[in-house]
């Protein structure tokens, strides 16, 4: 299906209705500007760019590009490919040159080349999500400064559910009396270690990774194993095993990328959720027991790549609030199940920085 982005002009000519007034009929004229805008256009912003006296529109995508349509006639104009991150944008003179810039969450603005002609120069204030931006002069000195907020972050110090907040629990690890189970997957000496035994002595394995993405994968949503089916139905996930154990392997693979935030999307364009989903969560959960049974286990990869949105950046960026909120999900509901392995995903060289991995990593 396309996305059209239309335009609805109101033109009014009458003051504040009195009582026993007619009732008039209002005429909207509908017009399509765009018959293919930006895929998700989440920012929507209204100025004269390019001084003529007439509103100009600005269309930002999720993920690109930002354009603006030149009032009249809407002639489109490229303004930007990315660097933004949030949902609302705002005009406004920021650098007192007499032209409209345009101020973004992420938190980006980009300066006005002079009536909107030439190149539009990118301006960074910060790094942090925002959801909301406004201009206005704060402090009174003639310049304007930017007001942001994250909807994700604001006034949600604890969980989604407020039922939720100031619970505790508790887990109770108790011995296995079955001497050949195994525990916990364990480093030793930069050699993966199963804990066998009652006393959890280390046995060094070698781990063998089976992935079958023609069968057992999804490619319309994910391209890879994706949760469902392949987890979340249990017919699925046993062929899924038989197959890797007949090829020898110890352990299945499963990719989730942002299906952290909701299963069977995989991109972060797929989306709006900044909240960890419950059914991905338990289709790993069922996927590691499952393998845990036969000696198995199951690696996870977290992230794959930004070319696909197959990352964190699209949901807050790395290690920001939404992200925090899965690794704190991640250790509460997986961090007692014994089984499993986790890469923290690929091309990272594209993404990531070491620092951020190493910071997820603790």
């Amino acid at each position: 299906m396309r996305t059209l982005l239309f335009l609805v002009i109101l033109l009014l000519g009458v003051g504040p209705a009195q009582a026993g007034d007619a009732v008039q009929e209002i005429t909207f004229v509908h017009e399509v500007m765009d018959a293919q805008p930006p895929r998700n256009p989440w920012f929507n912003i209204v100025g004269d760019l390019d001084g003529n006296g007439r509103p100009d529109v600005i269309i930002g995508g999720q993920n690109g590009p930002l354009v603006w349509y030149a009032n009249p006639g809407w002639r489109k104009t490229v303004i930007a490919d990315g660097g933004w991150n949030g949902v609302r944008g705002a005009t406004g003179d920021i650098d007192g040159d007499g032209h409209l810039d345009i101020v973004m969450g992420g938190v980006v603005w980009f300066r006005n080349p002079g009536k909107a002609q030439g190149q539009w120069t990118l301006h960074r204030i910060d790094t942090q999500r925002m959801h909301d931006v406004l201009l206005a002069d704060l402090d009174g000195n003639g310049r304007l400064d930017v007001v942001g907020r994250d909807q994700s972050a604001f006034g949600k110090a604890g969980n989604a559910d407020a039922d939720l907040d100031g619970k505790r629990g508790t887990i109770t690890v108790r011995n296995n009396p079955d001497a050949r189970a195994r525990g916990f997957i364990v480093a030793h000496e930069n050699k993966y270690a199963w804990q066998v035994g009652e006393d959890g002595q280390l046995r060094a394995f070698m781990p063998n990774v089976y992935m079958n993405y023609r069968r057992f994968g999804n490619q319309n949503a994910c391209g890879w194993t994706a949760m469902t089916p392949t987890f979340s139905d249990p017919d699925v996930l046993q062929a899924y095993l038989d197959e890797a154990e007949a090829h020898g392997c110890n352990a299945i693979q499963a990719l989730i990328c942002n299906q952290w935030f909701h299963a069977g999307a995989a991109s972060s364009r797929d989306h709006q959720s900044e909240n960890p989903d419950p059914e991905t969560f338990s289709a790993l959960e069922r996927a590691i027991v499952e393998a845990h049974t036969r000696g198995m286990h199951l690696h996870i990869w977290a992230w794959g790549d930004e070319q696909r949105g197959w990352t964190p950046i699209g949901v807050g960026g790395v290690n920001g609030v939404a992200d925090r909120r899965v690794q704190r999900y991640l250790a509460a509901r997986l961090g007692p199940v014994p089984g499993w392995t986790m890469s923290y995903g690929f091309d990272l060289n594209e993404w990531v920085r070491p620092e951020q991995v190493l910071s997820w990593a603790n």
